[in-house]
């Protein structure tokens, strides 16, 4: 058989196995994106998990009374009043502020008593709240503050 008026053949097992070749790239590239889009559905399955457990704490500490706004809790750090915890080891917040240090564990005291601030992620680590408020009393940890 000849193509288009011309005198070539064509070779139809070479076409085959282009047309083969071809097959089999788009099959393997509807796998990959297969696999992502799964990854990707997973991902995003985890992340809404984390935060709406996150946003229900937060909740929960509004409703009892233990959430302190950022501008609160600067006004208090300027005046040295309170204790303010840096929790690393916590999902639902990291800057924490007490009334006062107790003898009992900084968890326990972080599950019961301590306010749970909406500090800003730049200023959340104790080096950076230390230099901007001198007169504070700044703990960090890395114990579980939730159940």
């Amino acid at each position: 058989m000849h193509v288009g008026g011309t005198s070539r053949k064509v070779h139809w097992g070479s076409l085959l196995l282009v047309i083969v070749l071809l097959w089999e790239r788009l099959l393997h590239i509807a796998l990959h994106y297969r696999l992502l889009t799964i990854l990707l559905i997973a991902s995003i399955l985890i992340f809404i998990i984390y935060f709406s457990r996150r946003y229900f704490e937060i909740r929960k500490l509004k409703r009892t009374g233990r959430w302190m706004e950022w501008s609160e809790l600067e006004q208090k750090l300027t005046n040295g009043h309170g204790v303010t915890i840096i929790n690393w080891g916590n999902t639902i917040g990291r800057v924490w502020w007490a009334e006062e240090l107790s003898d009992e564990y900084v968890a326990y005291m972080l599950a019961t008593s301590a306010h749970l601030t909406n500090c800003p992620w730049y200023k959340a680590s104790a080096k950076t709240l230390q230099k901007d408020f001198s007169h504070a009393t700044i703990i960090e940890t890395s114990e579980s503050a939730m159940s």
